[in-house]
């Protein structure tokens, strides 16, 4: 919980634990089972700049985040819908479990 930093700077690295923020510029939308690039959402200017597949760029961009660390990955969700959708493959967890953690683990 020392660094910081983007998908650019932990590329090529990997950590013990992993924190990601799952941020809006990607969302799941739980009612039509599908995921969504928002590119207002993104602060990201070389993602948004004349990106014809943005919503497959931004699953990779997650996904290489999530697999930097060797012990353990936290995520904190800003869009309800996606932290619905993870929170879907992880039954075991019950809702007090879930709740008293600073960051959501996965």
């Amino acid at each position: 919980m020392e660094q910081v930093g983007t998908v650019y700077t932990a590329q090529g690295f990997e950590f013990d634990y992993i924190g990601v923020i799952f941020g809006n510029d990607l969302i799941c939308d739980w009612d039509q089972h599908q995921w969504k690039a928002i590119p207002q959402n993104s602060h990201d200017s070389q993602v948004k700049r004349s990106n014809p597949d943005l919503t497959r760029h931004l699953q990779n961009v997650y996904r290489v985040l999530m697999s930097r660390a060797h012990r353990g990955v936290y995520l904190y969700f800003m869009d309800e819908g996606t932290e619905r959708y993870f929170r879907s493959f992880l039954p075991e967890l019950d809702e007090k479990t879930f709740n008293q953690q600073p960051f959501r683990p996965l």
